[in-house]
């Protein structure tokens, strides 16, 4: 009717009830079936399932090359820092040992025992006046002649027995010969026998294979052949022996040669030698022999001048008894002043003897101070060098973790911006599966917003009757609550 829609009505009226409704135009009709239709299409759709990666995978693994490399490195270096850790717990072992210090009782000695004040001091006994005095009684003719026996010519001339010609020359070498040769060739051709007898050895078994290759043989297919291979090895077997012996003669005539010069050598030494030793006793006999003539030359004359000097002594001191007794007056005094020298010579002997006593002690000090000294100075070398192992353990460590580091951190950079492509992915794949939904919105927001003109229309039927709502108002109801349960169920 005139462009508008007549109701739908789901039973028809009754004869005293009047209907009132809404005409809408039939286009709004038809757009609103034909976005219901849309709507119903989508709704009955296929959900979109979406085929492509939600997270960044690299080889089968969530971590990126460089975080493999990185995490690798972590574990495969985790104990790397250990041997320099090791080497410096084992110098701290070492701190403080190896060092004992000398004791204070070593260091001061045994304690110091000097002179007595007694014997410093001394004690002078002088003489007496009868003792200074004195009693001269000269000496008899015979006490000043004396008595003078010499010593014999046999005393003093000895006995010297040198060793004979033929203990000095000894047994010497004989002249070189081919008999004296052999001797000593047969020490060098004894060398070579081990190896003439491998040789023999190797001729005999050479010959037993030949012979066990002609029993193996059918039918006796060696023949002759036997008997050749086997004197071919012993032809060469006796070849080579022979070579090897004309070789121990001609070089073993060279090594006797050598030998013997060798021994003639040191026969000469050892004849030189004892000719030396037999000049030197018979040089040491000859002074001995000249000092026993000169000793006794000395003591005879020694005689003559005691003789002559106690007959001038005994004028002598009877001549001077009163000067003796003044000297021994003076000899008194100097006794006297001699015990005190000797008395200050122990006082500064002793003065000495403290001096180097204190010497001794601060040397002892002094070693005690170096060996300290030179214990602290290794001491500092070995906590220096245990420093060093451990800051190279820590700098070992702290490298590796810079490393590991690096590498995770360019991993961890590459896998976000990775995983940025796969969301964006993700989110372009969200707008395409709500695309359509999105459009049935804009074409109901389109509709909902044209206006239009309606015409309101009463019904006075015979028959009573039931008006649905508005085509309008039950498409807009009916496709906003299936949109809303749509997006619901799909939404993720």
């Amino acid at each position: 009717m005139g462009g508008f829609c007549t109701p739908s009505y789901t039973e028809l009226p009754s004869a005293t009830q009047t209907v009132e409704g809404t005409e809408i135009p039939e286009w709004v009709a038809a757009a609103g079936r034909e976005i219901f239709s849309t709507a119903t299409d989508i709704a009955g759709s296929d959900y979109p399932i979406y085929t492509g990666e939600r997270s960044a995978t690299y080889d089968g693994s969530r971590l990126t090359e460089d975080e493999r490399r990185g995490m690798e490195i972590l574990r495969s270096g985790a104990e790397n820092y250990l041997p320099y850790m090791n080497r410096a717990s084992a110098i701290a072992n070492t701190l403080g040992q190896g060092y004992d210090a000398a004791s204070r009782a070593e260091l001061m000695g045994s304690p110091y025992s000097g002179a007595s004040r007694d014997y410093l001091e001394g004690d002078f006994q002088g003489l007496s006046a009868d003792e200074l005095l004195g009693q001269y009684q000269g000496a008899t003719r015979d006490q000043l002649l004396g008595q003078y026996q010499g010593a014999s010519r046999e005393d003093l001339l000895g006995e010297y027995q040198g060793a004979t010609r033929e203990e000095l020359l000894g047994q010497g070498v004989d002249p070189f010969s081919m008999e004296n040769a052999q001797e000593y060739m047969d020490i060098y051709q004894q060398s070579m026998d081990p190896a003439i007898r491998e040789i023999e050895e190797q001729t005999i078994r050479a010959q037993n294979q030949a012979r066990q290759a002609a029993g193996r043989a059918p039918g006796g297919a060696f023949g002759s052949r036997l008997g050749i291979l086997e004197g071919t090895a012993a032809g060469e077997g006796a070849t080579a022996a022979g070579d090897l012996r004309a070789r121990a003669a001609r070089e073993g005539l060279g090594f006797a040669a050598g030998r013997y010069d060798q021994d003639v050598a040191q026969a000469e030494r050892d004849r030189q030698a004892r000719f030396g030793a037999e000049d030197v006793m018979r040089g040491q006999f000859m002074e001995d022999r000249q000092a026993r003539f000169g000793a006794e030359d000395v003591m005879r004359g020694q005689f003559m001048e005691d003789q002559a000097a106690r007959f001038g002594a005994e004028d002598v001191m009877r001549g001077q008894f009163m000067e003796d007794r003044q000297g021994r007056f003076s000899a008194e005094d100097i006794r006297r002043q001699q015990a005190e020298s000797d008395r200050a010579a122990r006082f500064g002997a002793e003065d000495v003897m403290y001096g180097r006593y204190g010497d001794e002690r601060a040397a002892r000090f002094g070693a005690e101070d170096a060996r300290r000294q030179g214990f602290e100075t290794d001491e500092a070398a070995r906590i220096a060098q245990m420093n060093a192992y451990q800051n190279m353990g820590t700098l070992v460590t702290d490298l590796q973790n810079q490393a590991a580091a690096g590498l995770i951190s360019s991993g961890e950079a590459q896998r976000v911006l990775d995983q940025r492509a796969l969301d964006m992915a993700y989110a372009d794949f969200l707008d395409q599966r709500m695309y359509p939904q999105e459009m049935v919105n804009f074409a109901l927001g389109a509709l909902s917003g044209t206006p239009y003109s309606t015409r309101n229309r009463s019904y006075q039927l015979g028959s009573s009757f039931t008006q649905n709502p508005s085509v309008y108002g039950q498409l807009i109801s009916g496709l906003g609550a299936g949109y809303s349960a749509y997006r619901m169920a799909n939404d993720q």
